[in-house]
């Protein structure tokens, strides 16, 4: 999403002329034929081009290799149940946790980068186990190589997760690229910088550790 609100203009502009492109766009974002425009000229990491088969393959791996194949070192939930096993839980709070330090303020956070599999944001209390839900993923971030990021890949296991649930289908737009470390994250917690600009109030951050 961050992308796509990053590099398909101003949205007031499209209001005041509607623009075609961006319907083509949006459909080819459905069908999983395009990568956002991407800063793969800028920065080394894995992702920025479309995986062999396409993101309709690696949703396919998700969903018949991962998604409930329940594995002795972090079983799925429901294992045992009539239903079956099921990690969808999992990857929804994965792809949600990652997706979710996104802030619209400045386009800081969000699933580019991958940021989620480094310290400092692995380490969060929040995103407590989901080292285990990277685990999971490992095999299918193996089988797509470096043209597959692992931002684009957690995104995607959160897409198939709800769509195996009965949820609706929306568009992905690929193209994120991976960071070598966390080093554009930050800890927990207001910063100087921050307390001087936005001041936390006592009701928001009471004494004591965050």
């Amino acid at each position: 999403v961050s992308y796509f609100q990053r590099t398909a203009g101003s949205p007031v502009a499209r209001f005041q002329k509607p623009d075609r492109s961006q319907d083509r766009q949006q459909r080819r974002l459905q069908d999983g034929t395009m990568v956002a425009p991407s800063f793969s000229n800028q920065r080394s990491g894995d992702g920025g081009c479309i995986p062999e088969g396409g993101y309709q393959a690696v949703r396919d791996a998700i969903k018949e290799d991962v998604l409930t194949n329940s594995q002795e070192m972090w079983p799925a939930d429901f294992d045992g149940e009539a239903d079956g096993p099921n990690y969808g839980g999992l990857f929804i709070r994965l792809a949600w946790h990652c997706n979710g330090s996104y802030r619209t303020s400045d386009g800081r956070g969000g699933c580019d980068g991958g940021n989620i599999r480094h310290d400092p944001e692995l380490s969060w209390p929040d995103n407590a186990s989901l080292d285990m839900a990277l685990e999971l993923l490992k095999p299918i971030k193996e089988k797509f190589g470096e043209c597959l990021s692992w931002g684009d890949l957690i995104v995607l296991s959160g897409d198939v997760a709800i769509e195996s649930m009965g949820g609706p289908v929306i568009g992905f737009c690929g193209g994120r690229i991976d960071n070598p470390d966390g080093a554009e994250s930050l800890p927990l917690g207001p910063d100087d910088i921050q307390q001087t600009l936005m001041p936390c109030t006592p009701e928001a951050c009471p004494e004591g550790e965050l």
